[in-house]
């Protein structure tokens, strides 16, 4: 490999890396706002979930797309499995919303709910998909039992929280990426 190939390697590496870290930090600050809202307008932020849901499996799929370089095969079986999970979390998005319709629960406890589907959904693509999203998963799981149990004071326990854990992920993607080299 030449100098110029191998710069070529290091910049696409970097990108790539770059890429996931913003995408990452995207999907925590909508669930910040989706926590911030859940806390002060209860009912209001039940719309702002089932938005941030295909949000996040846009932003899943793109990154996907953007990351992943591999024949054209063993994309297609990829996508397709990452298409399906997130078509599930969607699904379980639409039976939450047919609870909520029939009056079943309050659009307050259904947007607790959407965090802890959100929650699962991306610990279980960072299981399975992009190792990145299990540190956004457990954010969101705490944000989630922030809102049950410190509902009075969040925004300052979960504010230091969201900083710590984005500060962990860039740590560890500069050791992971350290120890490559």
């Amino acid at each position: 490999m030449n100098g110029n190939q191998n710069n070529d390697l290091f910049s696409s590496h970097h990108m790539t890396w770059k890429s996931r870290v913003f995408v990452s930090i995207m999907m925590l600050c909508l669930a910040f706002v989706g926590l911030v809202l859940t806390d002060t307008k209860q009912d209001g932020s039940w719309e702002y979930w089932r938005i941030v849901a295909v949000i996040y499996a846009l932003l899943s799929l793109g990154l996907s797309m953007y990351v992943r370089k591999t024949s054209a095969k063993q994309f297609l079986l990829t996508i397709w499995h990452e298409v399906l999970h997130w078509s599930g979390l969607l699904f379980s998005v639409f039976i939450v919303s047919v609870m909520v319709q029939s009056g079943l629960v309050s659009r307050f406890l259904a947007s607790i709910q959407m965090l802890n589907l959100l929650a699962l959904a991306t610990f279980l693509a960072g299981v399975y998909i992009e190792k990145m999203y299990l540190f956004v998963g457990i954010l969101i799981g705490l944000f989630a039992l922030g809102l049950a149990f410190l509902q009075k004071y969040l925004f300052f326990l979960m504010l230091p929280l969201t900083i710590f854990f984005a500060v962990a992920l860039v740590w560890w993607i500069k050791t992971k990426e350290h120890a490559k080299q």
